[in-house]
């Protein structure tokens, strides 16, 4: 397993541990997960179920066709995703392949843009992930204005 999911997966369970020990009235978290990792399913999904607790994945919509499922380094499947989404966790968008958004932007590339913002909404939508569909998580940490701007005119709440 590689050392940094270790590291992650060592901090969640430690502040779940934590977090589970505050009541709900005195605080509010959001758990998110990045990209559609089977690592979300086998390790996370788990854990949270034992605290009664869910989650928001952000997935890349385009690897789950061809996700095997298997623990890993690999992209969940359908079937997975769906047991998630009835544990109660959200699935939210985080485009169709995982380009860098900043610069389809610099080089004014709207139509690839609208493309990956669009049909990963469109995805989750249709695949009945309808909770929070208007949700996307930007890649690398990386935002201009511009781009915020296009993602709400396509539909997202919040990015």
């Amino acid at each position: 397993m590689n050392k940094h999911i270790v590291i992650i997966l060592i901090s969640m369970t430690l502040m779940l541990q934590a977090v589970s020990s505050v009541s709900a009235a005195q605080t509010k978290v959001i758990i998110t997960f990045d990209d559609g990792w089977t690592s979300d399913y086998y390790k996370a999904l788990p854990i949270m179920q034992t605290n009664n607790q869910q989650a928001t994945a952000f997935i890349i919509t385009g690897e789950v066709a061809g996700g095997t499922g298997r623990q890993g380094f690999e992209y969940m499947n359908m079937s997975q995703l769906k047991a998630l989404y009835s544990a109660g966790w959200d699935l939210s968008s985080h485009t169709v392949t995982h380009p860098f958004l900043t610069n389809l932007t610099k080089l004014k590339n709207t139509s690839q843009l609208n493309t990956e913002l669009r049909n990963s909404k469109n995805w989750l939508n249709s695949s009945g992930f309808t909770r929070a569909s208007m949700f996307l998580a930007y890649q690398y940490l990386r935002i201009v204005l511009s781009f915020s701007m296009k993602s709400t005119d396509i539909g997202y709440r919040l990015g």
